[in-house]
């Protein structure tokens, strides 16, 4: 029987290969080529390979040394869910540099029967010989990798000890004069003197943050100011003449060549302030200045605030004993007027950022030569110790210094260089907080009226131990007296 004039059956065309092509421009400026050579590329490869190109992924200015590249995980994505049956690449190179990262790739896209291609570095992946040459590619691909970024590393490093910030850009309160040139901004480097400043003195990076704000200061990408940003501005040290070098978790921090918009007292005080702040207990924001510093002058205990009507209907604020309203016995019933000892301990905190001014101003006049114990002296008493022990080294190698006077001598030098560098320490630590103390009185002394209780608390809790309200003596009818005790005492 004749089959003419049936629909016989036809074998079904077979479907062009499904290319996705990848393309990656590099970061390193040898190695960077354009998008568009790329894709033009791996375009004329698949016309001539025959194979379909149903989508192009690019991570423009993206490290091959990471695959968390939103690009890269879209194309192997493709592969994995059908959509795709081979992903088209320039070079070996533009889909991983990592040996790690490029293992794991072929055999996730190879796996799911879909195949990597190059387009100007072919290799046959059904032979032996072509899954070897695209082996050595990869892994001279992660030699270049390691090379590049080795150099990258001694560039930076060579930047930084010539005292210029390892990968340049701009730097928050300075203008960028040269390629390698910062002077203070006229606008902005006055706000970071300030930040610094009211950092030391107590106040809060989210309070900083809002502040800058408010300034309408913008970062030097145009942004708003957040606690993130904020801390990274002052973690750098770019305000006080330093540069920044990380090494295997450790940071250094190296003389700059740029000129300092805070002293070297302001910086230690900062450090010291970022040293300590994991160890200080969070605290809820208080509602009055002087909660926790207020002292019952009658029994010992502390004093809180708390309200109270008058004849006329009005609510007054006053600090009260917390042990007799507690208990109501055990001495007398202390109260003072928020108002009254709020205001004796602002004049207190007057006169004391007076009498700090005057006494600056007074050893500015005397012009005093540095003491024994200044920092730098000691700094220089311990280069003394360690040039003796470098000349007497040599002489021991030499053999005119004999082992036994060597060991002595050396361990006698040792120890003078060993105690002059903890009293170098204890000195560093002393000039930042003395350094914190004065920009915390010079603090509370101009922002009293402007700041929050809560900002007014923690800037007198780093000033002040206790004040103490004492009580009226007889049957006199005048009103409490304080004392205080500041932090130092």
């Amino acid at each position: 029987m004749s089959n003419r004039g049936r629909g016989a059956l036809q074998a079904a065309p077979e479907r062009p290969t499904r290319a996705v092509l990848y393309l990656r421009q590099s970061t390193y400026r040898e190695e960077s080529v354009s998008l568009e050579l790329q894709e033009a590329a791996a375009r004329q490869y698949c016309e001539r390979q025959g194979y379909d190109v149903v989508a192009v992924e690019a991570d423009p200015g993206v490290s091959g040394r990471t695959f968390k590249r939103p690009a890269v995980l879209r194309t192997m994505g493709m592969v994995e869910t059908g959509a795709a049956d081979v992903i088209v690449l320039w070079k070996w190179s533009r889909l991983s540099r990592a040996r790690l990262d490029w293992a794991i790739a072929v055999d996730k896209v190879e796996s799911q029967g879909g195949r990597i291609e190059s387009a100007t570095e072919p290799a046959d992946m059904s032979t032996s010989a072509g899954r070897l040459a695209r082996g050595i590619l990869a892994e001279f691909n992660a030699f270049e990798s390691e090379r590049i970024g080795e150099e990258w590393q001694r560039a930076i490093r060579s930047r930084q000890a010539r005292g210029v910030p390892g990968t340049g850009g701009e730097r928050f309160g300075y203008t960028r004069a040269a390629k390698d040139e910062y002077q203070p901004d006229a606008e902005t480097g006055p706000l970071l003197t300030q930040m610094y400043d009211r950092a030391v003195a107590g106040e809060s990076i989210t309070s900083l943050a809002r502040w800058l704000n408010r300034q309408g200061a913008t970062t030097t990408a145009g942004g708003q100011w957040d606690q993130r940003r904020v801390r990274r501005v002052l973690d750098s040290g770019f305000g006080a003449g330093k540069v920044v070098a990380r090494s295997n978790g450790h940071t250094d921090y190296l003389p700059g060549i740029h000129p300092a918009v805070v002293g070297e007292d302001v910086w230690q005080a900062y450090l010291e302030q970022r040293r300590l702040a994991p160890h200080t207990p969070q605290q809820n924001a208080a509602r009055y200045p002087l909660t926790g510093i207020l002292i019952c002058g009658d029994c010992g205990s502390g004093m809180s605030a708390t309200t109270r009507s008058t004849g006329d209907g009005r609510r007054q604020t006053l600090y009260a004993c917390n042990r007799y309203q507690r208990f109501r016995s055990g001495g007398r019933f202390v109260t003072t007027m928020r108002e009254r000892v709020e205001g004796w301990v602002r004049g207190e905190v007057e006169k004391l950022a007076a009498e700090l001014e005057d006494t600056r101003a007074a050893e500015a006049r005397m012009r005093r030569p540095a003491p024994v114990n200044d920092a730098d002296a000691i700094a220089r008493q311990v280069a003394a110790e360690e040039a003796k022990l470098t000349r007497l080294t040599i002489g021991w190698s030499e053999g005119t210094v004999p082992d036994e006077a060597y060991k002595l001598a050396s361990a006698r030098i040792q120890a003078r260089r060993d105690s002059l560098l903890a009293r170098q320490a204890e000195r560093r630590r002393t000039d930042a907080d003395d350094a914190a103390t004065v920009l915390v009185v010079r603090s509370l002394a101009e922002r009293w009226d402007r700041a929050t209780p809560a900002e007014l608390r923690a800037l007198l809790a780093k000033l002040i131990r206790t004040v103490t309200v004492h009580p009226p003596v007889g049957a006199t009818r005048a009103g409490a007296t304080y004392s205080i005790v500041w932090g130092w005492e």
